[in-house]
Formats: structure tokens, sequence, C-alpha cells
């Protein structure tokens, strides 16, 4: 055999398990890929489940929390309450809108707020502030 011959068939060898070895890293990085994507959907899916039991919670106490506050205040001051939170989501949409930095995240929070119904925004408005009686209090003379 000639040097050539030798060399060329070394070369061959070589680059024949060179790429035996990529394609076997290949095939491990496909199925290691397919199962991360696996993974993604189950936790993607478990966290649907999570939000949609929170939202479940969520409304169950706001119709529970509403009908408490209607027999609480009243009729009278409950429509008070009412008429309040649904200013206080009108300054809130406007505050949105005029805002010049428009993220997506912003973008998000002013279509639900614009979809929340009132009982919604109650649970929405008591959870996000802290001094509500207070607020309430000061804006309409109503003492929860």
């Amino acid at each position: 055999m000639s040097k050539n011959s030798s060399l060329a068939h070394i070369k061959k060898e070589l680059d024949a398990r060179r790429n035996k070895v990529k394609e076997e890293f290949q095939r491990r990085i496909g199925d290691a890929e397919r199962k991360t994507e696996d993974y993604r959907k189950r936790i993607d899916a478990e966290k649907k489940k999570r939000d949609a039991k929170i939202a479940k919670i969520e409304e169950s106490f706001g119709r529970r929390a509403a009908a408490t506050l209607k027999k609480r205040l009243g009729k009278e001051d409950f429509k008070r309450l009412q008429e309040w939170l649904l200013k206080k989501k009108e300054e809130e949409i406007r505050k949105l809108e005029a805002q010049r930095t428009k993220n997506e995240e912003s973008q998000r929070h002013l279509a639900e707020l614009k979809e929340t119904n009132n009982e919604d925004f109650m649970i929405y408005y008591f959870k996000s502030r802290s001094n509500l009686e207070e607020e309430l209090k000061e804006d309409i003379g109503l003492d929860v």
C-alpha cells in the first residue's frame, strides 16, 4: 500500500468515526429536546389547572364577599360601594390609557380591567389596596 492510500484510508476512517459520534449525540440531543418539550407541555397544563382553580376560588369568593357586604351594608350603602368601585375602575382605566409607555404587561392589564365585572373588580381592588377602609371612609363616608 502506498503512503497516500494509507493516509486516505485513515482519513476516511476518522471521518466515519467522527460522523458516527455526531449522529449518536445528535440523536441524544433530539431525544432530550423532545423530553424537554413534553415537560414544558406538562408544566403549562399544570399551570392552567392551577390558574383555573384559583379563578374558580376567586369567583366564589367574589360572590360570597358581595353577598356578605350587601347584607352587612344594606342595599343603599352597597349601591354606593358599587358606584365607588366603578368610579375607581374607570379612573384606573383612564390612567392606564394615558400612560405613554404601553408595554405588553400594561396592555394586558388594561384589557383585563376593561373586561372585569364589578364583583371581580371588588376582589382585585380589595386585595391590591392596603388602605381600602380609609379610602372608602374618605371618599364616600362608608365604614366597612
